[in-house]
């Protein structure tokens, strides 16, 4: 079985070009470990980049602090036919 664990990579290395990877947020006192789709983007108009979650939506964007991202890795891509 492959070691997908050396597929992830430091959260600073990862594209700020928004295109949508996968990153693991940090464990806290409250919750685990998990791994969520984020993208490097704008969470609102004339806000500031940063990551926020890709499933945000127009009524608020879910922003992530470069702090509760520890790893990150591209999107598999798509089965071939589908």
């Amino acid at each position: 079985m492959p070691d997908s664990s050396r597929d992830w990579r430091a959260i600073e290395e990862a594209p700020r070009d928004g295109r949508r990877i996968l990153a693991v947020v940090r464990s806290t006192q409250q919750w685990p470990a998990e791994v969520e789709m984020i993208r490097w983007a704008e969470p609102g108009h004339g806000a500031e980049k940063c990551w926020i979650a890709a499933d945000s939506g127009a009524r608020g964007a879910i922003v992530f602090a470069e702090g509760e991202l520890a790893l990150w890795m591209p999107l598999p891509e798509p089965p071939k036919g589908v």
